[in-house]
C-alpha cells in the first residue's frame, strides 16, 4: 500500500500537469498572406501536379490544397508553441497512467483496448488510431468523423501525447510532424481577406478532456464555440449564432464556401447544390442567392453571393 507521502506526491504531480495544460495558451499573431507566400504556393502546386501525375486539379481540390498548405505555413512559424503543447500533453497522460486513469481518456477518445501481446508498449494499453489520410479542414467535420466534440477532444489529447513519444503509443517517428500538419489549428479571419487566426475550439475541447479525466464527469459549464460557416446537418453559423437559411440556401453557400472570393462555373455549382433535384435551372441559383443575401444583410454576415453571367462566387467584405 502506498504511503501517504507518496500519494500526496502523485496528486501534486498530476495537479501540476493538469494545471499547466489547462492554463496553456497559444501566443500567436494573426498570420498575413503575402504575395511572396502565394508565389510559394504556386510552386508547391506545380510540384503537386507532378506528384499526382496530372495537370488538372479541380476547383474544389485546389481550394482544399490551398487552405491546407496555408495553415501548414502558419504552423511552421509557431512550432515552438506546438512543441510546448505536446510536451504538456505527454506529461499529463503519463501522470494519469501512473494512477490508473489512462482508460478514462482512451475510452472517451474512442480507442480500443489491445490484447497484452498487441499493446504498443508496456505503459500503453490501447490500440493506435491513425490520423485520417485526408484530414478535414474544419473541426466540426473532424468531430463528425470521430463521433462528436468530446470524442475529438479526448482523441486530440491522446494524439498530442503520442506526438511527444510516438513509438510508445505505436506510431511512427514522424507522427509529431503529422500532428502539426492537421489543418484545424488555424481558421480564416473572415471579413479580413488574406489572414489566418488561431482556432480556439481544439484547445477548448482538449482542455475539457483534461477536466473529464480528473473528475470523470461531463462539464456543466462547457460552452463550445461554433465554427463560422456551414455546419453539419444543413446548418449555418456566424459568431456563435445559427442563421436561419433554408436548406437549399445552405447547400448553395456550402458549395461556394471552400472557394470564397473565387469565381466558379455556375453549372458546377448547380450540379453540387441541386444534385438531388430533377430540374436545376440556372434561374434557381439567382433566386436562392438573392434570398440568402437578404438574410446575410439582416443578420450582419459579411458575405454576398454574386452572379456574373455563367460565373458565381461568395464574396467576403470587411465588417463594420
Amino acid at each position: 500500500m502506498p504511503s501517504k507521502s507518496n500519494q500526496n506526491a502523485k496528486n501534486y504531480s498530476l495537479e501540476t500537469a493538469a494545471g499547466n495544460l489547462k492554463n496553456f495558451t497559444f501566443f500567436l499573431q494573426p498570420f498575413v498572406v503575402t504575395d511572396d507566400l502565394e508565389n510559394e504556393y504556386f510552386d508547391y502546386l506545380k510540384d503537386l501536379r507532378t506528384k499526382l501525375d496530372t495537370q488538372e486539379i479541380s476547383e474544389t481540390e485546389e481550394a482544399y490544397y490551398w487552405s491546407r498548405w496555408l495553415r501548414n505555413q502558419a504552423m511552421l512559424r509557431h512550432l515552438d508553441q506546438f512543441d510546448r503543447l505536446i510536451e504538456l500533453c505527454g506529461t499529463f497522460v503519463d501522470e494519469i497512467t501512473k494512477i490508473g486513469k489512462q482508460s478514462i481518456l482512451a475510452i472517451r477518445g474512442g480507442l480500443t483496448k489491445a490484447p497484452v501481446h498487441q499493446r504498443p508498449s508496456r505503459k500503453v494499453e490501447f490500440k493506435r488510431e491513425l490520423l485520417p489520410d485526408r484530414p478535414p479542414l474544419s473541426v466540426s467535420e473532424y468531430e463528425t468523423l470521430l463521433g462528436g466534440p468530446h470524442v475529438f477532444g479526448a482523441r486530440l489529447l491522446w494524439w498530442c501525447a503520442a506526438a511527444k513519444n510516438p513509438n510508445k503509443f505505436g506510431y511512427p517517428d514522424g507522427f509529431s510532424l503529422q500532428m502539426w500538419m492537421q489543418p484545424f489549428w488555424f481558421i480564416e479571419d473572415f471579413g479580413k481577406k488574406r489572414k489566418l487566426k488561431l482556432n480556439q475550439r481544439p484547445m477548448i475541447l482538449l482542455q475539457e478532456a483534461v477536466k473529464y479525466c480528473l473528475e470523470n464527469q461531463e462539464s456543466s459549464e462547457l460552452e463550445l464555440p461554433r465554427e463560422d460557416g456551414p455546419g453539419p446537418g444543413g446548418s449555418f453559423y456566424w459568431k456563435g449564432r445559427q442563421i436561419s437559411l433554408q436548406l437549399q440556401q445552405v447547400k448553395l453557400v456550402t458549395s461556394l464556401w471552400k472557394r470564397r472570393d473565387k469565381w466558379r462555373d455556375i453549372r458546377d455549382v448547380i450540379d453540387e447544390a441541386w444534385s438531388d433535384t430533377p430540374n436545376n435551372p440556372k434561374g434557381a441559383v439567382g433566386t436562392c442567392a438573392s434570398r440568402a443575401n437578404k438574410l446575410f444583410v439582416d443578420e450582419g454576415v459579411p458575405f454576398t453571393i454574386v452572379i456574373n453571367n455563367d460565373k458565381v462566387r461568395i464574396e467576403s467584405h470587411p465588417e463594420n
